[in-house]
């Protein structure tokens, strides 16, 4: 028999039913199948559209900047020559990790199964013990080096280069002044060197190399300057124990360098104090945006005149004025609510004001205090000045803008290391500190891609890298089955800063 459509109503609504009867040999009767056809809207069956089921909702629009700089800059190429294809996926995949969301070593592998990036980079294994084995293999074998080069020759860098030395330590532990030097037994503990190679035309990391700060740093850095290793190199060094000796050096050899000196330095301290602006007031000049007074200057590192600058920035020392005499007026009044007996006067100011005493006079006959306005002024001229010493043909906006970026990419790349320690907290890292630091590096070289990038775009209201990420970040893939990036209309400010980094990658 043919099949014919059957309707039933249902609290209402009237659906449509295709029935077929067949015969039943087993029973020996005619029986029906049913099978639903849909809705019937005006005589035509309709049925709703089936909603596909979600396989995963990945995150994805973080990491195109990231994604971006290791396809622009060619890292996957230039770390084959050290490293096998699933070494550098998983050292990538770490530096990006470090760079956008930092976790345990243990929490790697449910961190990346919730992005996108193992589609972007294949063939990650992340589990610790690959980890370990990849860090120990950083540290133990001179493949940074070979990587440095590596990348210089395959990409199109400028030929001027700084290069800038850092020491990965917590300054914080130290008492003492960074100008005063380390005792002797602290520069036992460890600690790394690390020379940055930096494009100041370009402006982002081009290179680095390591070295226990044991070793003799002063002679590995000469070493390197003299073998022109480096072609068209500038040393910019971070200020540290070794620093005058250093000086001293490079000022014998005759050798280009820009360094910015502790404050806590005596020569440096006392250059800067002798400067009184009303009888020689310095060249009005504007740095960063904002007034400032510059002075051309002389400083006497042991026997050796350098040259340098003084910048005074007016706005900084009204922020410091500020917020220097509030303290002041607070400590003050904190005393004289005090005991004020004149026997332990002296003493109550320096329960009080600790060691901020020095900008306090008792005044026994009042049974008061006055403030020390020689001290007072003394530290707000020390805190709103800034000195850079140089030998070479620099401008002062070349010496304090190079030193302010070496200061940004070294504070940078200690704050991965030391999160990435913490996160290694209970685990042996003497051994593979080194690799450690490396992935580190590769983060902020990364960074610094981007940065330069992202300065190319002018987009008001994105300045930082945290704002671009942030921008970025509600971009997601989703597998339904077939993948598929969400939202599907961008906003038009998400279009323009990923035309910028090369689009949307194919998913």
């Amino acid at each position: 028999m043919k099949p014919f459509i059957r309707k039933k109503k249902i609290k209402g609504h009237e659906y449509l039913y295709e029935i077929t009867p067949y015969f039943d040999e087993i029973s020996g009767k005619w029986k029906q199948k049913t099978k639903y056809l849909g809705r019937n809207i005006d005589g035509a069956p309709v049925r709703k559209t089936r909603i596909p089921k979600t396989g995963g909702v990945y995150d994805f629009g973080q990491y195109i900047p990231a994604h971006w700089a290791i396809r622009e800059y060619k890292l996957f190429e230039a770390l084959l020559s050290c490293f096998s294809p699933e070494e550098v996926s998983l050292l990538l995949v770490l530096a990006i990790n470090r760079l956008i969301l930092p976790c345990s070593i243990r929490q790697v592998n449910s961190w990346l199964s919730g992005t996108w990036i193992s589609h972007l980079i294949p063939g990650v294994i992340a589990d610790p013990i690959s980890i370990f084995q990849l860090l120990h293999t950083i540290s133990n074998r001179p493949v940074i080096g070979l990587f440095s080069r590596m990348f210089s020759m395959i990409n199109n860098f400028s030929d001027k280069r700084i290069i800038m030395s850092g020491r990965v330590t917590d300054y914080s532990l130290f008492k003492g002044s960074r100008g005063e030097g380390y005792s002797y037994k602290d520069l036992l503990e460890g600690d790394l060197g690390i020379r940055m190679i930096y494009d100041p035309e370009l402006r982002v990391l081009t290179g680095c190399e390591m070295t226990d700060i044991r070793r003799n740093f002063i002679e590995e850095s000469l070493s390197i300057i003299s073998s022109g290793r480096i072609p068209g190199g500038i040393l910019l060094p971070n200020w540290d124990y070794f620093s005058p000796v250093l000086i001293q050096n490079l000022a014998s050899i005759g050798y280009p360098f820009i360094i910015r000196p502790d404050i806590t330095y005596d020569p440096a301290r006392t250059t800067i104090m002798d400067w009184d602006e009303h009888t020689s007031p310095g060249i009005e000049c504007s740095y960063m945006g904002q007034p400032c007074f510059l002075k051309e200057c002389t400083v006497l590192v042991g026997y050796v005149p350098v040259r340098g600058y003084i910048l005074h920035n007016l706005k900084k020392e009204q922020k410091i004025r500020y917020v220097f005499e509030k303290n002041l007026q607070n400590i003050q009044d904190m005393i004289i609510q005090g005991e004020n007996d004149p026997a332990s006067l002296t003493e109550l100011i320096f329960e009080v004001a600790g060691m901020e005493h020095e900008f306090f006079i008792p005044v026994f006959n009042n049974k008061g205090v006055k403030r020390n306005q020689k001290m007072i002024t003394n530290e707000i001229r020390r805190l709103s000045r800034s000195l850079v010493m140089f030998q070479g043909d620099f401008s002062w906006e070349e010496c304090f803008l190079l030193t302010d970026a070496r200061w940004k990419i070294e504070r940078d790349i200690f704050s991965l290391y030391r999160d990435f320690k913490r996160d290694l907290e209970g685990h042996q890292t003497e051994r593979i500190k080194m690799g450690m630091l490396f992935i580190c590096f590769l983060s902020v070289m990364m960074k610094t891609f981007i940065l330069k990038r992202l300065g190319q775009a002018h987009l008001e209201g994105i300045l930082s890298f945290d704002a671009l990420i942030t921008e970025l970040v509600p971009i997601h893939v989703i597998t339904s089955p077939h993948p598929l990036v969400v939202p599907a209309k961008l906003s038009r400010r998400q279009k323009t800063l990923l035309s910028y980094f090369g689009g949307i990658p194919a998913v």
